[in-house]
């Protein structure tokens, strides 16, 4: 089923929380985004000059351009990433964020390597149980 447009922002955020909505209102006026659109599990944002769109979903938006504009969309203490899709966009987290998030990929931390006397693996701690 192809999008369908929302006449108007309010409408698009009838399922939103009212924190949310007041935090997406306030990034789509900083952003003159003017079209939105139903899409399967999110809300597609478009405005004049943006080479992708926002696509806000319950929990979280995705598709900011630079760091500063994800900075400025989460608000003071907002948590916003880099994402991976686009690559090279950011995506922001809502105050109500019930919804799906972001893939994380997991880190390993380093590994303090081998002891020099008995060669055997060191733990975290980095002192050998061993000798």
């Amino acid at each position: 089923m192809p999008p369908v447009r929302y006449p108007s922002l309010e409408q698009a955020l009838s399922k939103q929380t009212p924190a949310n909505r007041l935090l997406i209102k306030d990034f789509c006026a900083d952003l003159n985004l003017t079209d939105f659109y139903s899409c399967s599990g999110y809300i597609k944002a478009v405005g004049p000059g943006r080479k992708h769109a926002l696509k806000i979903y319950p929990g979280r938006t995705a598709g900011f351009a630079t760091e500063d504009e994800a900075r400025r969309a989460a608000g003071p203490g907002g948590r916003y990433e880099p994402s991976d899709t686009p690559r090279g966009t950011w995506w922001i987290e809502h105050p109500d964020n019930g919804g799906p998030r972001p893939k994380r990929k997991l880190t390993q931390s380093a590994s303090p390597g081998n002891c020099p006397v008995c060669f055997m693996a060191l733990p975290v701690s980095g002192v050998c149980g061993n000798c």
